[in-house]
């Protein structure tokens, strides 16, 4: 780096906050993608080469990108929803609430609910377009399909960044 007089001035790289060089630090790291604060961790990941080596700008993005997109599905919306319960059960012993308590009275009030139901059954439409329509939708390649479209539109927005080309960003706006 060049001061203002042309000499050069000393530089250290020094190693982000958040990084996977050591265990408690990748501890940190994988915390902080838990709470859905992933992205400057993501950032920090895909510019990652070695331990103690100054980053290289997306040197690992697909890596980063694959292991990110896992370990959100998987750890974020699973894990954390795991010891939020187990929290919360140990929340409900602490306090002397029985959950057997709870689970009679989530039954009473079903039961309840299925007493006071209408008993009137819906009839299914008897025209043509109206059972087309019905067997479409309720089919497994209908499903299959719809669920195709979605995962491809979930892919499609995770890979929107910064600085794309106007062919991606037609694309974007138009999916």
């Amino acid at each position: 780096m060049m001061r203002e007089d042309g000499v050069y001035a000393p530089r250290a790289w020094s190693s982000p906050m958040a990084s996977f060089d050591t265990f408690p630090q990748s501890m940190l790291a994988l915390s902080r993608a838990f709470t859905l604060k992933w992205v400057s961790v993501w950032h920090l990941a895909e510019d990652a080469v070695a331990p103690g080596v100054q980053p290289v700008e997306n040197h690992n993005m697909a890596v980063a990108s694959v292991f990110f997109m896992a370990f959100i599905f998987v750890g974020s919306f699973f894990a954390l929803n795991l010891f939020v319960s187990f929290i919360v059960d140990g929340f409900y012993a602490a306090q002397g609430t029985d959950s057997q308590y709870d689970e009679i009275q989530y039954a009473s009030v079903n039961k309840m609910v299925a007493e006071k139901w209408p008993r009137r059954m819906r009839r299914v439409p008897q025209n043509f377009i109206s059972k087309v329509c019905r067997a479409i939708v309720m089919s497994n390649s209908f499903k299959f399909f719809s669920a195709s479209c979605l995962m491809i539109n979930i892919t499609a927005m995770a890979t929107n960044h910064e600085g794309s080309s106007g062919i991606f960003q037609t694309f974007m706006e138009t999916q």
